[in-house]
């Protein structure tokens, strides 16, 4: 029972929140095939089977963004979706991926702790299909469903919780189970999701790690169209970890006219080896659309988070620059951003951020919040650097899409002290087909 100490009593307490926000809603309906609404996850279609696809091919270019040197490689990636609806409120999803890196080789284990090199190109082998989502969704009510199995997870503006915007050639999947009760302009999400079971069918183990929330969705008009509290729970139990930490925060984000806004503010306390952990980030933005005719919009970013701040499962290549060498711990700073659309089939994006070190006595780290990226005592200045990135996509075709940009942080006092004169850089080209 050790292994539930933590987290057992605390999903209590989020499974109180949901029941007491359904016993405070109207009643609820059960579903038949006339009030049945298709759901997020859901296409119009009279057939019970419907497909999707994505492929994509993009060659990239990394300098020094892990500060580990140079790299270049051609990223490939397929996924078929494919949808199964046998009555009018309950759909299977599944979604085989296949994704590699041109000439990577495969380790095949040979003992339990040893594995063997095996080419994978231009050789009589093949680089595994893996299941990227694969879930069953069930609507017992009109206005609650149920979706377990495998599957994305996104909130937000994914500053926390996210799906890495699909950049990643894999992308972040959960196991886990989610129960969505919607009414009207309120939505409330309960989960829960194994991220880590030492102790399987085939096998005792020595503890688990375990991620679970309640995210409620409220829309108030046209001066606050996105209110979101939010609760999550983060417990490993494992003997090397026993971390319990909660993670309490709200999200307000609208649109009145040209002026646009959003904000993200989080508390964190909890427990882990060697000690207490709290944290607290902000993330503010204040954008306005000069041209309405071709969308472009100006915005202030700024952003700060505590060295301890634990940044959970964030979607990496949309805050803090996109050359993904920075993560959101023990750092504070503001940026520039601007997009446009000077044609139906263009978007520009050009931003620029400045980040500073909130802890002169506390490293930076790298993009999973995890690792530090240099030492603190290299320098006494808080001045990491400055990062321009510029990103242009064109829509060939209704399903086909091609993207390019050059994304450069250039260092200053702390990386330069840690590492030299070396400016992280990240390019890419990339041709996208969705159907």
């Amino acid at each position: 029972m050790s292994k539930y100490r933590f987290f057992a009593p605390n999903m209590w307490v989020l499974l109180l929140f949901f029941c007491l926000r359904m016993a405070y809603a109207d009643e609820v309906t059960p579903i038949t095939t006339e009030t049945y609404k298709e759901g997020a996850s859901q296409t119009a279609s009279t057939s019970p089977i419907t497909f999707g696809a994505q492929a994509r091919l993009r060659p990239e270019v990394r300098n020094n963004t892990d500060y580990g040197g140079n790299r270049n490689y051609t990223l490939l990636r397929f996924r078929l979706n494919t949808t199964y609806r046998p009555s009018s409120n309950t759909q299977l999803f599944f979604q085989p991926q296949f994704s590699k890196a041109f000439g990577n080789p495969s380790y095949t284990g040979i003992s339990p702790t040893a594995n063997a090199f095996q080419q994978t190109s231009g050789v009589f082998f093949d680089t595994a299909l893996i299941v990227h989502q694969a879930y069953l969704d069930y609507r017992p009510f009109e206005s609650l469903r149920m979706v377990g199995g495998r599957q994305i997870m996104t909130y937000g503006d994914e500053l926390l919780v996210g799906a890495a915007l699909g950049w990643a050639n894999v992308g972040r999947s959960f196991d886990a189970i989610k129960f969505i009760y919607t009414q009207g302009n309120f939505q409330t999400d309960l989960f829960w999701s194994r991220l880590v079971d030492t102790s399987t069918f085939t096998k005792a183990g020595t503890g688990s790690a375990d991620f679970a929330g309640i995210y409620e969705s409220m829309k108030f008009g046209k001066f606050l169209q996105n209110f979101d509290p939010y609760l999550f729970y983060l417990a490993d139990t494992r003997t090397t970890a026993n971390l319990s930490l909660w993670t309490a925060g709200i999200r307000l984000k609208s649109s009145v006219d040209q002026w646009d806004y959003r904000d993200e503010i989080t508390f964190q306390t909890g427990s882990s080896l060697p000690g207490p952990q709290n944290g607290f980030q902000d993330d503010l933005e204040f954008g306005y659309t000069l041209l309405p005719t071709s969308k472009l919009r100006v915005a202030l970013n700024g952003f700060y988070a505590t060295p301890q701040f634990n940044q959970l499962f964030p979607a990496a290549h949309k805050w803090l620059g996109v050359a993904d060498v920075l993560g959101r711990r023990n750092i504070y700073g503001g940026g520039i951003r601007s997009s446009a659309s000077p044609h139906s089939q263009w978007n520009v994006n050009l931003d620029l951020y400045h980040f500073y070190r909130v802890d002169l006595n506390s490293p930076l780290y790298m993009l999973n919040g995890l690792v530090p990226l240099g030492s603190a005592n290299a320098t006494t200045s808080s001045n990491v650097g400055t990062e321009l990135d510029f990103n242009v996509l064109y829509k060939v075709s209704p399903v086909i899409n091609l993207s390019t940009g050059v994304n450069t942080l250039f260092a200053s006092d702390y990386l330069t002290s840690n590492f030299g004169p070396i400016n992280p850089m990240y390019a890419f080209l990339e041709i996208e087909a969705r159907y």
